[in-house]
């Protein structure tokens, strides 16, 4: 069932509207809001030592703060200037509509991607699909923790997104990145296999005057220097445990359960040269293959991969279900459409 540019447009705007309701009204009534939020609570002490320019590395132990002197300075001008109440509210609320605002840039990029026009069916279909399966992963990393992983996800995306005209926006997207998270440096091979040094040397100018630069304007050169030494200083003590922990579901975490470090280490190498190997052969392909090989990767190869971190698969899922729907496999093909519906329904449930 085709439909056109108009109706098209129209159902977009109910169904935003409609999650956003379903999000705020979430946002109010679930104690989990309450009860939860660890993580938010460790950006908002540093938002307010970084304003009033302490040191917000001082803390120790699980809950210290690892997010590089940037983040420090942007958490204290706009979370660090609100009650704690209403800034984890906000908080709380925008990275929700991140998601959603990611979901549909994706979902939009895979159907122009395969030359598709708008279909509702498979528009209810994705988003009942997307409810079912990243539902509780949300649910676990926005209402419990208040992470900002929705953040760091926009940038990369739109890091791959801006490849390769628009150098300078990509180098900014992968710097404010990489100042969020470590793992957003799975893009270094990809920068590195397409020889695009202009846009490595502008990613790396970017993060210097984001880390020191900004840093030393908002505090004081020496203090923004000091402020980097202790990031790298707290990045490297993290705890063993961490990476053996339960919700670690990264290579390093599955098989260190089980077997000798050296042969955890060899195993590992072996997943980062695999995503070197796919990343060599597809590195000039359509942006949205890199940007889900990278997603995917990021579970298995950075140290610590937290089981809510699935909603990185989106993309990789995404861009397979529409790649065997356009081009399916001889055995599937052998299904009537009830047949597929039933199969949908069984792995649905």
């Amino acid at each position: 069932m085709q439909i056109g540019g108009r109706v098209q447009t129209t159902l977009l705007v109910i169904s935003g509207l409609v999650v956003l309701f379903y999000l705020y009204l979430v946002g109010i009534y679930d104690p989990t809001v309450e009860r939860g939020y660890l993580d938010f609570d460790v950006f908002h002490k540093a938002a307010l030592k970084a304003a009033a320019h302490l040191t917000v590395y001082d803390v120790k132990g699980h809950w210290q703060f690892k997010y590089s002197p940037f983040t420090a300075i942007l958490f204290a001008e706009t979370m660090g200037r609100l009650p704690h109440g209403i800034a984890k509210y906000l908080h709380f609320e925008i990275q929700l509509v991140l998601w959603f605002v990611i979901a549909w840039l994706v979902h939009f990029d895979t159907r122009r991607c395969f030359k598709l026009s708008f279909n509702i069916f498979w528009f209810l279909l994705g988003a009942v699909f997307m409810i079912i399966f990243f539902a509780n992963a949300l649910r676990l990393m926005e209402l419990l923790l208040g992470q900002v992983n929705a953040m760091v996800f926009l940038f990369i995306y739109l890091f791959y997104r801006s490849q390769p005209s628009k150098k300078l926006l990509a180098a900014l997207m992968i710097a404010l990145a990489v100042s969020f998270k470590l793992y957003a440096c799975i893009a270094g091979p990809y920068l590195l296999i397409r020889r695009d040094f202009k846009t490595i040397g502008l990613a790396l100018a970017w993060f210097v005057f984001l880390n020191l630069g900004l840093g030393g304007v908002y505090h004081s050169p020496a203090f923004a220097l000091a402020e980097n030494i202790n990031w790298i200083a707290a990045l490297f003590s993290s705890s063993t445990d961490l990476m053996v922990g339960k919700e670690n579901i990264s290579l390093i975490s599955i098989f260190g359960k089980f077997l000798p470090w050296k042969l955890n280490y060899f195993i590992w190498l072996l997943g980062v040269g695999f995503f070197l190997f796919l990343q060599n052969r597809g590195a000039q392909l359509h942006f949205l293959y890199n940007l889900s090989l990278a997603m995917a990767f990021i579970l298995l190869i950075n140290p610590i991969s937290w089981v809510y971190w699935i909603t990185f698969l989106y993309p990789a899922l995404l861009l397979s279900a529409y790649h065997l729907s356009m081009k399916p496999p001889p055995w599937y093909q052998a299904f009537s459409y009830w047949q597929k519906a039933g199969i949908v329904l069984m792995v649905v449930i």
